[in-house]
């Protein structure tokens, strides 16, 4: 399943089954939330629709069957019963699941804590400690079930009243982080901010939901989240690295042993925390002794070997009579006999990512070479490795990189001047540039450039010349608003900044920089949503004039139309011509080409010829990416519903052409535009690691696939500018990049 972009009022109509909308009232990146009625039980519920997929999706059919199910299966006072699910066809043919669940109008833990946010105030203890204690019993009821939330966060905590919280979103986490949604994201689904170091990497544990709920316990208590940062790869990087500050540094009448607790389920790896939920909160309340009691009862907890009740197989007219549901009893919670033998104090611990040691590989030149470095600024020597085999496949890359040290390089750049390739980690914070030819010229080259960053970077460009690399979303220097972004020029070989450009450049009004491009007038330009505002129907044009130095500030324009995207760092939603005359836009339902310019520090917009629309029957399709071809006269771009679809337009053509498209037999994560000298060329990752090239004069089939010894989704793929090499990142464990030479391939 991938992410086709929020459906619209229009695509739902005003029904869902046998239930009529009433109104939306909550929107997600994966999930739109629905007012409905229940003309059968003469009630008000809340619906989840959950992404299109195509009607033959099998698969995922009988996956969102198997999770709504356990959903239901899950019957606890303190977890959001499932009342229903089914699916609903939309007017293009591909269908909608969803779930069907009580309607509670009391708002979530999140509004709860917003509210004391702009009062200025701390929750008080016995409150905080309340929610605590329901969600823990939660947890430790769904665990015991085989069921991990993944995605524990105020948000999903939603609130019958003043005292009773309810764990809502059992399942919805799990569906979605099925391959699909690992192929676009890079790592496991869950909110950054409440992320559990080992979800970062792609992997969770039961101790995950503990981990991600002692997140929630800090800013109960504290007012504040553990780890702050501008972008969600940032925040990854701190919760996998960064040790967890004390929370009495910003509530000071907490006692120690709280503090302790907090810091014990917030420990780096799973096995350091507690066992449990329910432990943790026994720990917790170990600091306030006199409140112990009123989280005691004769109530028991639900036992472990109950048998749970379950829905009727997918079918949009199946519905749940009330007497299917077990009774709830409405219990206050029992603790005792989880408080931990032992009564040694917690300390803080210091967690370190990977294993420190970084190694790239030349291949198919029939030498080798590792280099090793530390954690630390400078790397150490290059140690020599022995000669592997020569490669038997023409079609096998020429240059390997690999570095374990780093989960996944995200976003891949040429300089356009020479065969300077430099690559970005996701959750990393080192960047590096390689000089191809030095790597092919040396058996132990080192990185032409490298470039630490407090934060890392998320996405990148370098400039018309070749003299400035930009990097947006590093977000140096603390902000203290979260809706804005900063971006940073530096030189060349990374000595410094760009002349002229010493201090960071605020984009105030950005939730992410969605993407970096230069014009040949050296004005510099991104895109983003609009942060903030229930406005989807509008996205920002931000412009820097790079020829005037001193600037700090990058402004933007209001543009009509719905920016496209997707959820993943490596999709490019702005590409600027090979000339750099004009800029292609992803956005919904095709792609908007035109001219941008800056002038009196704004920039400005003009169609040129406009958006060029996807055929009909998918004008609601996000594209996921765009490119051009090397001579500038054509883009390309794809989405994705159930398979993937490829997307060219002829630019001369103007916007009441039809799109060249074709269904791919294998779903796509990226595309490039390029050439191998003759023949125009788009290359295409899959979810296995392929890279697939593509004549679009022959749809039917790809001209050649390029061999690859990694079976992980293709992050990222760039052309050089001379067009002579195309690199791919991969999201392995090695963080694996590689490289072809593709002048004079014949295929």
């Amino acid at each position: 399943m991938a992410n086709d972009g929020f459906i619209s009022q229009q695509a739902i109509a005003r029904t869902l089954g046998r239930y009529q909308v009433i109104k939306r009232i909550g929107r997600g990146g994966m999930a739109d939330v629905w007012l409905c009625e229940d003309p059968r039980l003469h009630r008000q519920v809340a619906i989840k629709t959950l992404p299109a997929h195509a009607p033959d999706d099998v698969a995922f059919t009988r996956r969102f069957e198997v999770e709504a199910q356990a959903a239901a299966a899950l019957t606890h006072p303190h977890i959001v019963s499932v009342h229903d699910y089914g699916e609903h066809s939309l007017p293009n043919g591909q269908v909608i699941t969803y779930i069907v669940m009580p309607y509670l109008p009391g708002g979530s833990l999140a509004d709860r804590i917003e509210a004391l946010t702009a009062a200025k105030q701390h929750m008080p203890i016995e409150e905080a400690l309340t929610y605590l204690a329901q969600a823990a019993d939660a947890i430790d009821y769904a665990h015991q079930q085989g069921v991990v939330h993944r995605d524990i966060k105020p948000g999903n905590m939603l609130l019958r009243d003043a005292n009773w919280l309810l764990l809502s979103d059992f399942g919805i986490a799990h569906l979605l982080s099925g391959n699909d949604a690992e192929v676009h994201t890079g790592a496991g689904f869950g909110t950054p901010e409440y992320m559990a170091p080992e979800q970062a990497r792609g992997r969770d544990v039961p101790s995950s939901d503990i981990y991600s709920l002692a997140v929630i316990a800090f800013q109960l208590f504290t007012g504040r989240l553990p780890f702050i940062a501008e972008t969600t790869y940032a925040l990854s990087v701190q919760h996998i690295l960064t040790p967890p500050p004390s929370p009495r540094q910003f509530n000071p009448q907490l006692p120690v042993q709280l503090e302790q607790a907090i810091l014990h389920a917030l420990a780096k790896k799973p096995e350091e925390r507690p066992g449990s939920a329910q432990v943790f909160f026994a720990e917790l309340i170990r600091a306030y002794p006199g409140l112990a009691p009123r989280f005691t009862s004769e109530a028991p907890l639900p036992a472990s070997s109950h048998t749970p009740h379950t829905l009727p197989p997918l079918n949009e007219n199946a519905s749940l009579s009330r007497d299917q549901h077990s009774t709830i009893t409405q219990s206050r919670l029992r603790f005792s006999g989880f408080l931990p033998a032992s009564d040694k104090p917690i300390t803080r611990r210091t967690a370190l990512a990977g294993g420190g040691i970084a190694a790239l590989l030349l291949a198919g030149g029939g030498s080798a070479w590792f280099l090793t470095h530390q954690s630390k600024p400078t790397p150490k020597p290059p140690v020599q490795a022995p000669t592997p085999p020569a490669r038997p496949n023409p079609n096998g890359p020429n240059l390997v990189i690999r570095d374990i040290n780093i989960d996944t390089i995200s976003g891949l750049a040429w300089s356009p001047q020479g065969n300077f390739l430099t690559t970005m980690p996701g959750t990393s914070d080192t960047i590096y540039t390689w000089d191809i030819e030095h790597m092919r010229a040396n058996a132990t080259p080192q990185p032409g450039a490298k470039l630490n960053l407090k934060y890392g970077s998320k996405t990148l460009a370098w400039s018309p010349d070749g003299s400035i690399l930009a990097l947006g979303n590093t977000n140096e220097e603390t902000l203290s608003d979260f809706h804005t972004m900063s971006l940073d020029l530096y030189t060349r070989d990374f000595s410094g900044r760009a002349p002229g450009f010493q201090k960071p450049i605020f984009a105030k009004g950005a939730g992410t920089l969605n993407g970096l491009t230069w014009t040949r007038q050296k004005y510099l330009f991104s895109v983003s949503y609009i942060a903030d505002a229930e406005d989807y129907q509008h996205f920002y044009l931000w412009g820097l004039d790079c020829n005037k130095p001193g600037q700090t500030t990058m402004n933007a324009t209001k543009i009509k139309a719905y920016i496209g995207g997707g959820i993943s760092p490596a999709n490019t939603l702005v590409k600027a011509s090979p000339d750099g005359q004009k800029i292609a836009i992803a956005c919904e339902g095709g792609i908007l080409v035109g001219t941008a310019s800056m002038n009196g520090g704004l920039p400005t917009w003009q169609d040129a010829p406009g958006q060029l629309p996807l055929p009909q029957d998918q004008n609601f399709q996000d594209l996921l990416t765009v490119s051009w071809s090397p001579d500038g006269n054509k883009v390309a771009g794809y989405y994705s519903s159930n398979t993937t679809a490829l997307a060219v337009w002829d630019v001369g053509k103007g916007t009441k052409q039809t799109a060249l498209t074709t269904t791919l037999s294998n779903k796509i994560t990226t595309l490039a535009y390029g050439t191998n000298g003759k023949t125009p060329l788009i290359a295409t990752g899959t979810p296995d690691g392929q890279i697939q090239l593509w004549d679009t004069n022959h749809f039917d089939q790809p001209v050649a696939t390029l061999s690859s010894d990694v079976k992980k989704a293709v992050q990222a793929l760039a052309w050089s500018a001379d067009y002579k090499w195309l690199a791919a990142s991969y999201n392995d464990d090695y963080a694996t990049t590689h490289i072809w030479k593709m002048q004079g391939r014949t295929f």
